[in-house]
């Protein structure tokens, strides 16, 4: 028996030292968005005027725009406004470099006489739009249709210049304007920029692939589609097994950020960094752990806290051991309003067996939290998490809750079997774990 220990102990060590200690995974340009939100950068109406030729002779009524590529360090926005300040990686602030240096891409956007809506894109850098494709855009959309169209509109590849080791370098990148507003708000006094809407962003993300233990790992990078280059402030990444069905943000995955620990069956890797490239990823081996916590289904719900609304303290250990739906909501939200029968009757079906349910209203009154939870008969554990107070440790930043309602339902072991289901799914969930068909 000693020996069968012994050797049981021997297996255990080699396992473990067997992890390699760092992995490098080599990503390579994917077109398109992948698994993640599209986010896009307004191309606003500079106020020095624009030098430009080339304007096709049938479109009437225009504007022209420029965008800067490097605009992280070429913009500041100051109430509203945006104001140039010096490129911060311009060799030497030097004058001539920052005249010269073509980092910056003209956009012209305009109407025919007919009223079709036209993008140009001076793909070559060159201030002519003469010969460069022009871009028709049906015009005007609804909403919804402007959005189901937004990750599938025409892509323009243009030159541009950067700075690298104080020498100016040409690349290219592949742009996607957009015309549509989609939803978003924006206010102006200038009755061109309210006609003339242009948005802008780079749709391509990396893709690579590693292996630990024998099992092959995919990996997805995205830089928010708004940069040329990545970093370790603003890059997501999806690790996904092989030949199973891939995380999305499309269907409320929550992404890894750099810093954050991916489990690979049980092994724990640290996200350490990304190349300005977003050519290389770097994981780094922590240790073995059995009990992975993460956001997304399949990990173990983070330790949360929170207040109930009779001013009682919550946190995993009020749930623990029990199916629990975390059910994130708002007075303010009215489809959060319009769901609540539909939780009832959830609610009703599910309470005598090993079920909890917990609505978190994300709100501003825990006063008008308790009027709502009272009149609808909101019989179950209901918390109060602060909207006016941004709180790091909240509940809806821990669980990194974006939208509302949301769901988040856990297992009497704590771990993870859905996120951001709906109320039709969710039922169907438990009475498969309860066998009730």
């Amino acid at each position: 028996m000693r020996h069968i220990v012994i050797l049981l102990t021997a297996v255990l060590l080699v396992a473990c030292k067997s992890q390699p200690d760092k992995i490098t995974v080599y990503l390579s340009p994917e077109p398109g968005y992948g698994p993640f939100n599209q986010h896009r950068l307004v191309v606003m109406p500079g106020e020095e005027p624009i030098d430009y030729k080339g304007v096709p002779d049938n479109i009437k009524e225009y504007e022209v725009r420029e965008f800067s590529l490097q605009w992280e360090a070429a913009f500041v926005m100051e109430c509203g406004n945006f104001s140039n300040i010096f490129p911060k990686n311009l060799p030497d602030k030097d004058k001539t470099a920052k005249d010269t240096i073509g980092e910056n891409i003209l956009f012209l956007i305009g109407t025919d006489e007919e009223n079709k809506r036209f993008i140009i894109v001076d793909s070559k850098n060159d201030n002519n739009f003469e010969g460069e494709k022009i871009l028709e855009y049906e015009y005007p959309l609804e909403t919804d249709e402007q959005l189901k169209i937004s990750r599938s509109l025409p892509v323009v590849s243009a030159s541009y210049d950067y700075v690298k080791d104080g020498m100016i370098k040409t690349s290219e990148i592949k742009l996607m304007p957009n015309p549509y507003r989609g939803g978003i708000s924006l206010r102006t006094a200038d009755g061109k920029e309210m006609q003339f809407y242009l948005f802008v962003n780079f749709p391509e993300y990396r893709k690579g692939m590693f292996e630990v233990n024998n099992i092959k790992y995919d990996v997805v990078a995205s830089n928010k589609f708004v940069r040329t280059t990545y970093d370790n402030e603003e890059t997501f990444i999806f690790i996904n097994k092989q030949n199973e069905p891939g995380l999305s943000e499309l269907e409320g995955d929550i992404p890894y950020r750099i810093g954050d620990i991916f489990n690979a069956e049980g092994f724990d890797y640290k996200i350490v960094s990304i190349s300005e490239k977003g050519d290389k990823l770097v994981l780094k081996y922590l240790g073995k752990n059995p009990r992975p916590v993460g956001l997304n289904e399949g990990l173990y719900l983070p330790d949360i806290e929170s207040i109930k609304t009779d001013s009682s303290y919550f946190s995993n250990d009020d749930f623990a051991g029990k199916y629990t739906l975390l059910y994130f909501w708002g007075t303010w939200c009215s489809p959060c309003i319009k769901q609540i029968p539909t939780l009832k009757e959830l609610n009703l079906q599910f309470k005598d067996r090993n079920f909890m349910l917990v609505g978190a209203a994300f709100d501003s009154s825990i006063e008008k939290v308790r009027e709502v939870t009272e009149n609808e008969n909101m019989d179950w554990t209901n918390l109060f998490i602060n909207r006016k107070d941004r709180d790091e440790n909240s509940i809806t930043e821990t669980l990194q809750i974006s939208s509302y309602p949301s769901t988040i339902l856990v297992s009497p072991e704590g771990k993870i079997i859905s996120r951001s289901k709906g109320i039709g799914e969710i039922k169907n969930i438990l009475t498969k774990k309860f066998e009730l068909n």
